[in-house]
């Protein structure tokens, strides 16, 4: 009797097995998580604020691999504080691998998996793609925490901790890992440095700065074109 009930429970999770390995998002996931990030030491508050999206939403993952079909993603954001893109199947929570997706698409933003530079090493995270070309504008979102400056006596300030997401811009030249934009005008040439001369006069007849998205995107395309 132990036997056979033995054999059952081993065909069950062969069965199991097989429909799971069906499921079109299976080979993009990593393993389930238990505990959502409460793992991270976080300010007091909502643990929604380590996610970019402030709910889950559509999106369509394209794999890394050519010839591969996107796949649909019912649930999926973007986990700010850890640098995870996760997904919820089934009431259960996964992250994606990065090192099989090209891009995960939510909504009007485009993410992709990037290698970058930070302090002498090379790392991996989702940027948003702002501006595609031979050279590209990204960004890739910190999180960050105003601390309570409230004072009782004067009843004047802000009461909580406010965490807010902020945006980075880099530029990717060509596949080589994406370098960080200090927002001025020498950083960007210091990436970028042809077209110097060019560039600076565009800009002043367009009155763009190297702060703005909207500027470093219009910038980016330009010089874009004229390296063509």
């Amino acid at each position: 009797m132990q036997k056979v009930l033995f054999l059952y429970l081993l065909l069950f999770a062969f069965v199991m097995d097989a429909q799971e390995n069906k499921d079109p998002l299976f080979p993009y996931l990593l393993k389930k998580e238990e505990d959502d990030g409460a793992r991270i030491a976080l300010p007091e508050g909502p643990r929604d604020r380590i996610y970019l999206q402030s709910e889950w939403k559509e999106g369509l993952l394209h794999p890394k691999m050519e010839g591969l079909a996107p796949v649909r993603l019912d649930q999926v954001r973007y986990r700010v504080i850890d640098g995870r893109m996760l997904v919820m199947e089934k009431g259960i929570l996964y992250p994606l691998d990065p090192e099989k997706i090209k891009a995960v698409v939510i909504g009007l933003q485009r993410f992709e998996p990037l290698k970058y530079k930070e302090k002498g090493s090379v790392k991996t995270d989702y940027f948003e793609i702002l501006h595609t070309g031979s050279n590209r504008l990204v960004h890739q979102y910190k999180m960050a925490v105003k601390k309570s400056d409230y004072d009782y006596r004067l009843n004047t300030g802000i009461k909580e901790d406010i965490v807010f997401f902020e945006p980075q811009p880099y530029i990717q030249r060509g596949s080589t890992p994406a370098m960080p934009l200090r927002k001025k005008a020498k950083a960007f040439f210091k990436i970028l440095p042809l077209h110097k001369s060019k560039l600076l006069a565009f800009a002043k007849e367009k009155k763009l700065g190297f702060k703005q998205k909207e500027d470093l995107i219009q910038l980016i395309k330009r010089y874009n074109l004229w390296s063509k």
